[in-house]
C-alpha cells in the first residue's frame, strides 16, 4: 500500500473487521502498527477482541462478541497508512519477484563483466594506500571499500553483486565524489553502504586473538607489557553507514552482516537489500516528519508575524486615534480658555468704561486690552494664531519649565555632582529641604 493512499471506512464496517480477523493482520492490511491500530479503535470507541480470543475461538470457548457502544452513530472513518514494506518500495515486477524468491543470490567468480563502478573503481584501488592497520584508505568518487589488498577481489565481487541486485530491484547506486561513499538511492532517500575488514591483534604465540572493526587508536588503562600489532583478518562484513544516515536511529532494524564460522556474507545478498530498503523506509517517514514539522513551524511563524503586524498596525491606529482625541480635547480646553480670557478682556473694559477711564488705542488701558485680546487669539483655535515674542523662547534655549521650581518655592534638582563644589551645594539643598518640612530656619 501506497504511503499517500487513504482507506475510508464506515465505523459500523471497521468493527466487523476487528472481530472477523487478528489486528495485527489488519494493521498490516491497512498499512498501520499494532499500536496505532488500537489507537485508531479507542478513538472511535470501537471494542477490540481480549487477549487470546482467536486461540479460544478454534476449540469453541471464545467469550461472546462486545457489542458496538453508540450502534446508531456511524460516522466515517479516514485511515492514513504510515508504515511502509520493503516490498511497497519496489517499482519493478523482477524487483518483487526478486524478494520473493527463495533462491540464493549469486556472486560472479571473476571481475571480467563486473558493473561499471566496480570496473571504474578496481585500477583505483589497487594502488590507494593502505593505514597502519593494512586496510586500505577510502577513496572519494570510488566504491566504499575498506579491506586488506588480498581481500580487495572479492570485496568487489560483493559489491558487484549487491550494485546488480539495488537496480534489480529499481534502485539507483551512486558513489559520492566529495566524500568517500557509496550510496543506493531508494524511494528519494540515499543509503549509505559500505565492506569493511576486521582487524585483530596480532600476539605471541599462545595468547587469545580477538577481532574488532578498524575505527582507529585504542586506549588502554593498563601498561602494556609489549607492543600491539593489528593486522587485517580476513573477515569481512557488509554494512549500513548508520553514521551518516539521517533520520534512522537503529530502530529494531539490522544494518550489518559479517563472515562468521557457519556464513559468508555471500549468502545473504537479498537480506541485506531488504534491510536497505526497510531503513530507507524508516529515513522517508522521518524525513518526512520533519518536513511537515518544519512546514508546521514555519507556517506558525508565519500566523505569528501577521499576527503581530496586525498588533502593530492596530497600536499605530490607536495612539493615531489618541492623538487626534487629545488634540480635539486640547482645542477644547483652549477655546474655554480663549472665551475665559475673552469675558475677563470685556469684564475689564466695562469697568474701565464706568470709571470713566480712557480705553482708545493710544491710552494705557486701550494698550493693555489690545495686548491681552492678542493673546486671547493665540489661545483661540478657530482663528489663525498671531505672531508673539514667545515663540522666539526655543531659539534662545528658554523652556517653559524653567519657572516651575522658581514658582513653587523649591530650589531646583540637581544632576548628579561630579566635583567638590557639586556635592557642596548638593549638601545645601538637602538640609534645606530638611529645616523647610521640619519647620526649622
Amino acid at each position: 500500500m501506497d504511503a499517500n493512499d487513504k482507506k475510508v471506512i464506515s465505523r459500523r464496517a471497521l468493527y466487523d473487521l476487528v472481530w472477523s480477523k487478528a489486528v495485527t493482520k489488519l494493521a498490516d492490511d491497512f498499512g498501520l502498527s499494532d499500536v496505532g491500530f488500537a489507537k485508531l479503535c479507542k478513538r472511535n470507541n470501537i471494542p477490540r477482541p481480549p487477549r487470546g480470543y482467536w486461540a479460544m475461538l478454534q476449540v469453541g470457548k471464545a467469550p461472546p462478541k462486545t457489542r458496538l457502544p453508540m450502534p446508531s452513530q456511524n460516522w466515517d472513518i479516514e485511515i492514513s497508512p504510515h508504515k511502509v514494506g520493503a516490498k511497497d518500495l519496489l517499482t519493478k515486477e523482477d524487483g518483487a519477484a526478486f524478494l520473493k524468491e527463495d533462491a540464493p543470490v549469486v556472486v560472479a567468480e571473476t571481475l571480467h563483466d563486473a558493473h561499471p563502478l566496480v570496473r571504474s573503481s578496481l585500477p583505483v584501488l589497487r594502488i590507494a594506500t593502505c593505514d597502519s592497520e593494512g586496510v586500505l584508505k577510502p577513496v572519494p568518487g570510488c566504491l566504499h571499500v575498506c579491506v586488506s589488498k588480498p581481500r580487495l577481489r572479492r570485496a568487489l565481487l560483493i559489491m558487484d553483486a549487491l550494485i546488480r541486485n539495488f537496480e534489480k530491484c529499481g534502485f539507483v547506486v551512486k558513489c559520492s565524489d566529495e566524500e568517500c561513499a557509496t550510496f543506493a538511492s531508494i524511494l528519494g532517500v540515499d543509503v549509505p553502504f559500505r565492506i569493511d575488514e576486521y582487524i585483530t591483534e596480532k600476539r605471541r604465540k599462545g595468547e587469545d586473538v580477538t577481532a574488532s572493526i578498524s575505527s582507529g587508536p585504542e586506549f588502554i588503562l593498563h601498561r602494556q607489557l609489549h607492543f600491539r600489532t593489528m593486522v587485517p583478518s580476513g573477515r569481512l562484513a557488509v554494512s549500513v553507514d548508520v553514521n551518516r544516515c539521517r533520520g534512522y536511529n537503529r530502530g529494531g532494524l539490522r544494518f550489518r552482516w559479517s563472515d562468521g564460522a557457519r556464513q559468508r556474507i555471500e549468502d545473504h545478498i537479498k537480506d541485506f537489500v531488504v534491510a536497505a530498503a526497510q531503513i530507507a523506509s524508516a529515513m522517508k517517514v522521518q524525513q518526512d516528519e520533519w518536513a511537515k514539522w518544519e512546514q508546521e513551524r514555519n507556517a506558525e511563524r508565519e500566523r505569528a508575524a501577521e499576527a503581530e503586524r496586525r498588533r502593530l498596525d492596530m497600536v499605530a491606529k490607536i495612539k493615531g486615534e489618541q492623538k487626534r482625541v487629545d488634540e480635539l480635547m486640547g482645542e477644547a480646553e483652549a477655546w474655554q480658555d480663549c472665551r475665559r480670557l475673552r469675558d475677563y478682556i470685556e469684564a475689564v473694559r466695562m469697568k474701565a468704561l464706568a470709571q470713566g477711564k480712557d480705553v482708545g488705542a493710544d491710552s494705557e488701558t486701550g494698550k493693555w486690552l489690545a495686548w491681552a485680546e492678542k493673546q486671547a487669539d493665540r489661545l483661540d483655535p478657530l482663528k489663525e494664531s498671531p505672531s508673539s515674542i514667545l515663540d522666539e523662547a526655543e531659539k534662545y534655549g528658554l523652556k517653559e519649565s524653567d519657572d516651575d521650581v522658581r514658582k513653587s518655592g523649591y530650589p531646583p534638582a540637581q544632576a548628579p555632582y561630579t566635583s567638590t563644589s557639586d556635592r557642596r551645594a548638593e549638601f545645601f539643598r538637602k538640609r534645606w529641604l530638611y529645616q523647610r518640612f521640619r519647620g526649622g530656619k
